[in-house]
């Protein structure tokens, strides 16, 4: 068994603008100290064991030198490698394909706290950027944000359903579907880049990639194709980005029904801070054919239009949460599940 040999990545320039970093170990021999404190020593020529895979990490000569991906920065590094490796010039091209291993990525970076808890039995991370978040503020604790809505959600939630998450966010509604309401699929609606960013990293960090459809992240539903831009968003509050309609715009805008193209739909969850009427009205061929549960927040200004939609739609109200004052959550079924429950009347706006 060949030594193994520790891996160091040294990110410079060199004067052609190349990017380079060297292979090498610990052990005896000249030592080199690193700009971070590491102590590396190179191998003599004829040193390293012959027929050691490149590939593997492990040296199959005295050094290897080979490209990187990664931010340069000192332009005089190369002529001072040079004098540390006399007897070996600095190659044009990696000598040994590596099959991909060093090839460039695309890196990014993103600063935050994981929180880790179990819930009823269950394990459940959150990806936290900041407690001040409304939604994030909650989930910092190990809780789920909107807890009473969730509970209505969960009333009218048949285990295996297919879910539509329409403002999705950051993904705490599409979480506690996945795992404890036992959603077969469920598919996120969200145009904000900070919230999908975030969204992905929960998705990953629970492990729901079988589970939740991320396809149509970065677009928005309305009644009609067309594109929009963010006009307005909340401070400390990523569930608060309001759309704009704009020509040219960044955000690229469909009617649900195009969207989907007839894929069957259990379940649709609708936030999306005014919009509510513009998505019911561009998903009627869907909640026509399919007949799905649906958990809508609206805008108070909206509320007589939006009672009028739900009837033309042959949905009643069962259940419904005032959380802000300003909008409220609407539990809808449609009116021949309705005939063995007693919805609650609305109230006076």
């Amino acid at each position: 068994m060949p030594p193994a040999f520790r891996l160091f990545r040294f990110f410079e320039r060199v004067a052609d603008g190349r990017r380079l970093f060297l292979l090498g170990r610990r052990g005896r021999g000249r030592e080199h100290q690193g700009r971070h404190g590491q102590r590396v020593r190179w191998l003599e020529q004829g040193e390293a064991q012959n027929g050691v895979d490149s590939r593997s990490g492990i040296l199959q000569t005295a050094k290897e030198l080979v490209e990187s991906p990664f931010p340069l920065r000192n332009q005089t590094w190369k002529e001072t490698f040079c004098s540390w490796t006399r007897r070996i010039p600095i190659p044009d091209r990696p000598a040994v394909p590596l099959s991909g291993l060093y090839a460039p990525t695309v890196v990014e970076r993103i600063s935050g706290s994981v929180v880790r808890a179990v819930i009823e039995g269950q394990p459940v991370s959150f990806f936290v950027t900041t407690e001040l978040d409304t939604i994030m503020g909650q989930n910092a604790y190990g809780y789920f944000y909107e807890i009473e809505e969730l509970a209505i959600i969960a009333r009218h939630f048949r285990p295996g359903s297919i879910m539509l998450d329409v403002g999705a966010n950051i993904g705490n509604h599409t979480i506690y579907a996945a795992k404890f309401l036992g959603a077969r699929r469920i598919i996120c609606i969200e145009p904000n880049p900070e919230a999908i960013m975030i969204l992905r990293i929960n998705v990953d960090l629970n492990q729901l990639h079988e589970q939740v459809d991320m396809r149509y992240l970065g677009l928005g539903l309305s009644d009609s194709p067309g594109a929009a831009v963010i006009a307005r968003t909340i401070a400390m509050n990523l569930g608060g980005v309001e759309l704009a309609s704009q020509t040219g715009g960044s955000i690229r805008l469909f009617a649900g029904d195009e969207l989907l193209q007839g894929q069957p739909i259990d379940f649709i969850k609708i936030d999306v801070e005014g919009m509510e009427l513009a998505v019911l009205k561009g998903l009627e061929r869907t909640i026509a054919e399919c007949r799905p549960g649906i958990f809508v927040e609206v805008d108070n200004a909206h509320a007589p239009a939006f009672h009028a939609l739900v009837q033309h739609l042959g949905y009643a109200v069962v259940d419904r949460f005032n959380r802000y004052g300003t909008m409220e959550n609407f539990m809808l079924v449609p009116s021949e599940v309705n005939a063995i429950i007693t919805p609650k009347a609305p109230r006076s706006s």
